[in-house]
């Protein structure tokens, strides 16, 4: 059967639905640690049940299969009749990749498949412990035994709610009707009050059901909040709406005409309306399925709502407002430096202080905390630790932290290889570890945490460490340095070796690592994102890798500086600083042209050769010089000219400059130009290369003296 992607119930299921598994996947692993967790245990349950339910209503019979199945498995496991071990987990998570599977399907518009039998086949077995029959019947009733409510004789509602006094938390007259109606399968037409409801609502919630013919609710006793449903009747209540197996149409019982309360009342009501006649007695578990309905109803209807969900191309189309509005209110604050008027420049100053302040709340609704990301890292770590036989802790901290949901997306391939890395290469084997003398366990920690416009991401393992001259040894035998070049190198340059292409320490390939094609990905991804990484290891000890990157790719302040007459623009969270410096004191070094400061060469690239290629530098002599940091590298940029800081509005490039290497995109300077906007790691690349190392000749020069 087609399904339409579109369609607004589906889309909140899937909304609704896929937060439930995100928290699946973690509470699997931390129930995996901690087995006789029982609201672990109870909190997994009630998940598969709800996705069930959900998708009975949408008749995803396929769904609603394998969350069944699973939803037994749990029974058991909270009545204690099983134990969770490891190889129950690994069916437990399959169920949970096929189920991501089936959303998948879903959001595409496709039927799900169902699940293969043999997995099925596994859940039933595991849903059949030896002392049970192999396919126990569904229990009318929920099997989890919830705090039990004491037994109270149902009392009829005060006087002072019968005369009139308004409840803290009512349901209105329509959306009880239409629970009845989900509960009896047919119209409650017959089920109105005897007298009619005044404007303002006047009944608590057991005066309302009496009043409408129906059971009478059994009141609370004295000091519980009557507002609470218990877990048991909440799960009564969606087996009674979707019932709890394959869906099916629930089979409608009597009509509420013919039906009657389930205990009379033990004195006259006060008012003739919430006086109903004497009646037989009916089921007790239709009557606590009605009272559990019109205590949800009551619960649902009382909070207000405090959040909405919106379109993420609506926040992407406001983003792009406030973007345009940055560009007006530059172009307004250019302006003001050229007139006199001062009310005309306190205009465009209170102008500039709303600009900001819309930007930043606009920026904040585009954040959502790191956790998302995060909360995918327990399932790699532990596959690939029972797959490497190693054992190992994995620990989080820092994630609230907010950022960019585009950064939030682009993150998560690169932390993947990160945290990979640090389980195959980093923590050892537990034979190793014992006889190091460190704990059979290892400990992998991933964190986050802001650091005033940027986030910081550290990756750190108690591992085996990096060992800086096995690293030079490696590039040297790879093929990837010459000796001479790999000797010169400090101990934190040879830490960035990994990060070259088709370096790996691994002797032997495996479908874990190996090839040489991880850590450069995660290298140049981290670049196009603005951000950088940093190493830092201690042989025997472990290894501390750090990512940043600014919360934010959509507006980001930038450096102005003239090249060849234009402008352009140097992200600053790529600037270190900027200096004037005498270029006749340079001399090259291996074909590179550096200059000494503070001690230290630094490399010197004149990007006009760049912008045009053959042009004239003319006489040696001050020139201003842009000092950036890629990772660990600081180079100079001479530049022509400096015009100052300015937030910019990314816009891409047109198909003529798109594959321009050196270039991120465009924007709109203050006084309506264009500037384009440099990409300084792929220019670093770029400049690299010979034809703009300058003149070869010099490096006799330097040999002479001269």
């Amino acid at each position: 059967m087609p399904i339409d992607p579109n369609d607004e119930i589906l889309q909140d299921f899937l909304v609704e639905a896929g937060e439930l598994l995100e928290g699946l996947n973690e509470q699997l692993i931390d129930l995996e640690q901690d087995p006789a967790n029982r609201d672990l245990l109870n909190s997994v349950f009630r998940s598969f049940h709800t996705i069930k339910g959900g998708a009975g209503f949408l008749n995803l019979n396929a769904l609603v299969s394998v969350c069944h199945h699973a939803e037994d498995v749990f029974n058991l496991l909270r009545n204690g009749e099983r134990h969770v071990d490891a190889q129950l987990m690994d069916t437990v998570l399959r169920v949970l990749d096929v189920v991501n599977v089936m959303f998948g399907d879903l959001q595409s518009g496709k039927e799900p498949e169902p699940a293969a039998p043999e997995l099925i086949a596994e859940l039933e077995q595991l849903a059949s412990p030896a002392a049970a029959a192999p396919e126990p019947p569904p229990p009318p009733a929920p099997v989890e035994p919830a705090p039990a409510e004491p037994e109270a004789t149902p009392e009829p509602p005060s006087e002072s709610v019968a005369a009139g006094a308004e409840p803290e938390d009512e349901i209105t007259e329509q959306e009880f009707e239409a629970l009845l109606d989900a509960l009896s399968g047919q119209p409650q037409s017959g089920a109105a009050p005897a007298e009619p409801v005044p404007p303002e609502p006047t009944a608590s919630t057991s005066a309302e059901v009496s009043a409408a013919g129906g059971p009478p609710v059994e009141e609370e006793p004295a000091g519980e909040d009557t507002d609470l449903i218990t877990d048991e009747e909440f799960e009564n209540l969606l087996d009674q709406l979707h019932g709890k197996g394959a869906f099916t149409a629930a089979p409608a019982p009597k009509a509420a005409a013919e039906s009657a309360p389930s205990s009379p009342p033990p004195a006259p009501q006060p008012s003739a309306a919430a006086a109903p006649a004497k009646p037989a007695p009916k089921p007790d578990g239709e009557s606590s399925a009605a009272a559990a309905a019109a205590r949800a109803v009551k619960q649902a209807a009382t909070p207000t709502e405090t959040s909405v969900r919106v379109d993420t191309n609506r926040l992407d189309e406001i983003m792009n407002l406030v973007g345009e509005l940055v560009l007006v209110r530059n172009r307004l604050s250019m302006l003001r430096s050229q007139t006199e008027d001062d009310e005309v420049s306190k205009a465009i100053n209170s102008l500039a202080l709303v600009t900001a302040d819309l930007q930043s709340a606009v920026m904040k609704t585009r954040m959502q905390p790191i956790k998302k990301v995060f909360s995918r890292f327990p399932r790699v770590v532990r596959d690939l630790s029972r797959s490497l036989g190693k054992e190992i802790d994995f620990q989080t901290y820092g994630e609230e932290t907010d950022l960019d949901k585009n950064l939030v997306e682009a993150l998560a391939d690169p932390l993947v290889h990160l945290i990979r890395n640090a389980v195959d290469h980093g923590v050892e084997m537990p034979d190793v570890r014992e006889a190091a003398g460190k704990s059979r366990r290892g400990r992998v920690i991933l964190g986050a945490a802001q650091e005033g416009d940027h986030i910081a991401l550290t990756i750190e393992d108690d591992g085996r460490g990096m060992d800086p001259q096995a690293l030079r040894l490696k590039a040297v035998e790879k093929g990837l340095l010459e000796p001479s070049m790999a000797e010169r190198l400090s101990d934190r340059d040879a830490f960035n070796l990994i990060f070259m292409a088709g370096f790996s320490t691994k002797e032997q390939i495996s479908d874990v690592s190996g090839r040489g094609v991880g850590m450069d990905v995660v290298k140049t991804r981290i670049a196009q994102l603005n951000g950088s990484v940093e190493i830092d290891s201690e042989l025997g000890r472990g290894t501390l890798l750090q990512v940043k990157l600014p919360l934010t790719l959509a507006i980001l302040p930038a450096l102005m500086v003239i090249l060849d007459g234009r402008r352009f623009a140097i992200p600053l969270a790529s600037v270190s600083e900027i200096l004037d410096l005498d270029l006749s004191r340079s001399r090259f070094v291996d074909d590179q042209e550096a200059i000494v400061v503070r001690s230290h060469a630094l490399p010197i690239y004149h990007i006009g050769r760049w912008v045009r290629p053959g042009r004239d530098e003319g006489p040696r002599g001050e020139a201003h010089v842009v000092v950036v940091q890629v990772g660990q590298r600081k180079v100079g940029l001479v530049v022509d000219g400096l015009v100052g800081q300015e937030e910019v509005v990314i816009k891409p490039l047109g198909l003529g400059l798109r594959h321009v290497s050196g270039l991120a995109g465009a924007t709109i300077t203050g006084d309506g130009g264009i500037a384009l906007i440099l990409d300084v790691p792929e220019l670093l690349k770029v400049m690299g290369r010979s034809e703009f190392g300058g003149r070869r000749e010099t490096v006799a020069e330097l040999a002479t003296g001269s």
